[in-house]
């Protein structure tokens, strides 16, 4: 009863009430998958699905415990849930299936350990039109966010009831998915502004943080140069951030103390750790003094090369950069865990090259990397004989 009643507190304390003392460690090396979609060729047999996974050298796997609405149904089974659900076990929303607890105990079975990949922000059922997040538009006015709303207290809530759901399960971790974020433009609504301005004394408006705005290549306007209050801002809106994770892990501890945790770190995070802050309010720092154990970089060579506007050469120079650099931010080698993907993400799924991805695990472990995670990975014969 006394767990309960303290787990029951965070829902409504802030994360300052009982911040706990977070003490670095350094974590067990990680190879394995990232499981977007279980193959249906696998349904009723999970055992066969991990013992594969084990012959391909897999210890850890990453396996996607939530559904959006768009998403492709695990195992190819009915999908009882329209609006998006999980695969564990909730009473807080729609069950598609409890994959998780048989996926855990097959992969306990094959000497796999399997962390519970989970999102928060873009999960379908609660980006409803009251619960969005809004954004200050450079056209004026705001517009719908880019997700669910932090600060309003239902999505609060929900987020971390199912964290807190997640920690009653077999899993061995959990991983945050890349929607903990906020967005540059992001916490215009009445509920972070009303906040906003009373921790800072600062009106909360576009023209407060935004300078200019002129129109960009398709004519559209865009917003140009930030003041120094927008500094204050994004700086405010990643403590935010690092206050609800905060709760969701001091919640989570009192469930189930020996999980571990990863969240997807942005490839523009451990390099250009300002606009990491700036674009997506993400600090490798918070996160480190909040708990995490494992930084998971999505190291995408597809998005990289075609954002940046780089060569093959110059990927893989900027690649070992960001390695180094992210190794550095995390301060683990073996809880710096380098995602990298083997297919692209085209609906072919076509396969990277043996060559490229031989090429690329080298200079990550130049860089001094040692934990690797393949992605996307349905069946296992996607995975690759790379950064062994």
């Amino acid at each position: 009863m006394r767990h309960i009643a303290l787990l029951l507190l965070t829902l409504f304390l802030p994360a300052t009430v009982y911040a706990v003392e977070i003490v670095e460690k350094q974590q067990t090396p990680v190879y394995g998958a990232q499981i977007f979609v279980l193959d249906p060729a696998y349904n009723g047999d999970l055992n066969r699905f991990f013992r594969e996974l084990k012959e391909r050298g897999a210890d850890t796997v990453y396996l996607r415990v939530f559904h959006n609405v768009n998403d492709r149904v695990h195992l190819g089974l009915a999908n009882p849930c329209p609006d998006g659900g999980v695969y564990f076990a909730s009473k807080n929303v729609c069950v598609v299936a409890d994959i998780l607890k048989d996926a855990v105990a097959a992969g306990h079975a094959n000497g796999i350990k399997v962390y519970a990949w989970m999102a928060t922000r873009s999960l379908s059922f609660l980006k409803k039109e009251v619960t969005l997040s809004r954004s200050f538009s450079p056209g004026g006015g705001t517009v719908a966010g880019y997700g669910a709303n932090i600060f309003n207290p239902e999505v609060r809530g929900t987020i971390k009831k199912l964290f807190f759901d997640l920690a009653a399960s077999s899993a061995d971790g959990i991983l945050i998915q890349d929607d903990f974020i906020i967005k540059y433009n992001e916490g215009a609504d009445s509920r972070a502004c009303a906040a906003f301005t009373k921790e800072t004394g600062i009106a909360c408006t576009a023209d407060t943080f935004f300078a200019s705005s002129f129109a960009g290549p398709d004519r559209k306007p865009v917003f140009g140069a930030r003041t120094a209050a927008y500094q204050t801002w994004i700086k405010w809106k990643s403590e935010k951030l690092s206050d609800l994770l905060y709760e969701i892990r001091y919640g989570a501890r009192l469930i189930n103390p020996r999980q571990k945790w990863a969240v997807n770190i942005y490839y523009e995070t451990p390099v250009y750790p300002e606009k990491g802050l700036s674009w997506y309010a993400q600090d490798m720092n918070m996160l480190r003094g909040a708990g995490i154990d494992y930084f998971a970089v999505m190291m995408y060579q597809e998005q990289i090369i075609k954002e940046m506007g780089l060569t093959k050469t110059e990927f893989l120079d900027f690649a070992e950069r960001l390695g180094r650099h992210s190794i550095s931010a995390a301060k683990n080698n073996a809880g710096t865990v380098f995602k990298i993907q083997v297919r692209l993400f085209d609906n072919n799924r076509t396969a990277v090259s043996a060559e490229d991805l031989r090429l690329l695990c080298a200079r990550l472990k130049r860089a001094g990397g040692i934990s690797f995670v393949q992605l996307p990975v349905n069946k296992p014969s996607d995975m690759m004989p790379v950064c062994r």
